[in-house]
């Protein structure tokens, strides 16, 4: 009884077939001979092709990679856009206040110095990122050299493609936090050291508002990774067929629809 259970309970998991029998009982002498072709038809119903999913979503990730990276160039700087205008105001912020720092909270008017920093170092980190790391076009160039032939090939060509897509969309989901938590710290900062109701006060605020600005833009990398695992995951929705079954009286052949569900 357990191994039928643990046995029926693993069926369920992998395959529900719902079968549906099209016609009525043929007479089984005359479907007694061909029984082990239909049988054989039966068993091809359902192809082995899903056992690779990297091979059946579209569009591959190989050819995604071919795609992004014919527009990388011209979508350098807007990909990091977001981080870009946040470390831009943050930067400004630091250099406005150094003319109304509120020297009670800060004699020393060091408050600037963290702003300054930290806009200057987003600055600086995204504008090498936009014209030096170009991760699909180095990829696909990596593609071009390796071998499609058989399945084996096919299937390395793709998951070093998936893995280049996630690495990508990985590293820019790191920064868009750090981007949002440097600078949000920063510039609330800034507003304990600031004389209130001053230009410098409202920059600080504005500066603060944008530092959120890559949670609600972000980073076209990680959008890409997002979009083409969405699609990998489509690919286990249900799948019809036909084939051939046995009728369960007479074990003549019947033609079936097989509604196939996998997990």
């Amino acid at each position: 009884m357990r191994l039928t259970k643990k046995f029926s309970t693993l069926m369920i998991r992998s395959i529900i077939i719902i079968t549906l029998s099209l016609t009525t009982i043929v007479g089984a002498s005359a479907a007694q001979p061909g029984l082990s072709q239909f049988a054989a038809l039966q068993n091809t119903a359902l192809p082995n092709e899903f056992e690779y999913p990297e091979l059946n979503v579209t569009p591959r990730a190989s050819d995604r990679i071919d795609q992004e990276a014919a527009q990388e160039h011209g979508r350098r700087w807007s990909r990091h856009a977001p981080i870009i205008f946040s470390g831009l105001m943050t930067f400004s912020a630091g250099l406005v206040q150094y003319t109304n720092v509120d020297l009670t909270q800060d004699p020393d008017k060091n408050s600037p110095i963290p702003a300054v920093l930290a806009g200057g170092a987003w600055l600086g980190v995204m504008s090498y990122l936009a014209t030096s790391y170009n991760p699909y076009s180095t990829a696909s160039k990596e593609l071009a050299g390796m071998p499609k032939k058989t399945v084996r090939e096919q299937l390395s060509r793709e998951r070093y493609a998936e893995a280049q897509i996630a690495e990508a969309a990985s590293l820019a989901k790191k920064l868009r936090w750090l981007s949002v938590l440097s600078n949000a710290g920063v510039s609330i900062y800034l507003t304990t050291k600031v004389n209130t109701g001053t230009v410098a006060h409202a920059m600080d605020l504005i500066a603060l508002g944008a530092s959120f600005t890559p949670l609600v833009f972000r980073n076209y990398w990680e959008r890409v990774g997002n979009e083409q695992a969405d699609y990998k995951k489509r690919i286990y929705a249900p799948v019809a067929s036909t084939g051939f079954t046995a009728e369960p009286m007479t074990g003549a052949p019947s033609p079936t629809f097989f509604l196939s569900l996998f997990f």
